[in-house]
């Protein structure tokens, strides 16, 4: 799926995600502090299947994948939204290491609940790793509210985390 156009803030833009962004993306994913609560594996991990997904992102049908980008061109993190029928939106953020701790991942989230808002959806969910406290601050601060507990691995990994399941309703009657 792809935006209709870029989405902007103050200091970034959320854009389509493109095959020559896969260098940026999986160096962020596989690196071992990047990607540590990720689902992505790290490299050697990371199978057939799972390049040939990649090889899908571009042009992926069941949801929108972005890379977020700093107005000076220089490529700052990714997300992705993956609409479901009943109006929720599940999301996925990732910000660059060079970039932590500087209010970035808090700008694409807030992106991202603009733009579903402006869509019409009604909800946007996001799991989040127990031990990822800057991203469950991050929700938090946004105003999603846990909902329940799991737990996710790492895509071809013996590594599994238990989680949290957050939402964020858009709508006065949180249905």
């Amino acid at each position: 799926m792809k935006l209709e156009r870029a989405v902007s803030g103050d200091r970034i833009e959320l854009r389509d995600y493109r095959d020559s962004d896969r260098e940026f993306c999986t160096e962020m994913w596989f690196h071992p502090e990047n990607g540590r609560y990720l689902s992505d594996p790290d490299q050697a991990h990371a199978d057939g299947k799972f390049r040939r997904a990649l090889d899908s992102l571009e042009d992926n049908k069941d949801g929108f994948y972005c890379v977020a980008w700093l107005k000076n061109g220089q490529r700052l993190g990714t997300c992705c939204l993956f609409p479901e029928e009943d109006g929720s939106w599940d999301i996925g953020y990732c910000v660059h290491r060079r970039h932590w701790g500087r209010g970035y991942g808090t700008e694409i989230v807030g992106l991202l609940i603009e733009y579903v808002r402006g869509q019409g959806g009604k909800s946007l969910t996001a799991e989040v790793a127990k031990e990822n406290a800057p991203s469950n601050a991050l929700l938090k601060k946004l105003g999603f509210q846990a909902e329940r507990e799991g737990e996710f691995s790492k895509y071809n990994m013996p590594v599994r985390y238990e989680s949290w399941f957050y939402r964020l309703w858009l709508t006065e009657s949180g249905e």
